[in-house]
């Protein structure tokens, strides 16, 4: 509900004068954390089968350095999960659940894990520059999340009606970016893409 540009149309449509509305989009905000924290438990208990496997693997006879790399790859990939956290908005079951929902949705949609602080500043940099019209470059590593999640993430932020959003992107990534982009706004938000040669 939250992804919609016109939202507000949508809370009043259910129940009785819109009455429900609110109460529904708090319901789901919840259900779209708690599913979050299961998909990060989830991988955690993956990275932990790999781990045990790998410590396996090294206790071996033949056991050799390739081995030991791979067990110290996954304990790294193990530790970074265990200690991720949401830098997005808070869950206190005190104060209640205040995130932003879309952040919450892209988490569970694509299930890559939580998102990491740098990608929000810079989704949230380059979606300032596009309100106030300017234009930005961000040079960025392999593995920083451009394709999967930097771009996405700022598609779903500046989705509006009305609005065309173009993406340009090298011929080598332009099957995999399609398909991504089609899986976010055809099947979720079903809104068209196309993409050109």
């Amino acid at each position: 509900l939250a992804t919609l540009d016109d939202e507000r149309a949508v809370l009043r449509s259910l129940g009785r004068n819109g009455q429900q509305g609110p109460a529904v989009a708090h319901t789901v905000v919840q259900i779209l954390a708690l599913t979050s924290a299961q998909q990060q438990a989830n991988r955690c208990l993956r990275f932990g089968v790999r781990l045990q496997k790998s410590l396996e693997a090294l206790a071996s006879p033949g056991a050799s350095t390739e081995d030991l790399r791979t067990a110290e790859s996954v304990m790294e990939s193990l530790a970074e999960q265990l200690t991720a956290r949401r830098v997005h908005g808070s869950l206190d079951p005190s104060s209640g659940v205040d995130v932003d929902p879309r952040l919450l949705a892209f988490e569970w949609l694509f299930g890559k894990g939580l998102l990491k602080q740098e990608q929000l500043d810079m989704v949230e940099s380059f979606a300032r520059s596009a309100e106030q019209g300017h234009s930005k470059v961000k040079q960025m590593l392999m593995g920083g999340g451009k394709t999967h999640v930097i771009s996405p993430l700022l598609q779903l932020h500046l989705c509006k009606k009305g609005r065309l959003l173009v993406q340009v992107v090298p011929e080598a990534l332009m099957a995999q970016t399609l398909s991504l982009t089609k899986s976010l706004f055809c099947h979720f938000l079903a809104m068209p893409v196309f993409g050109f040669d």
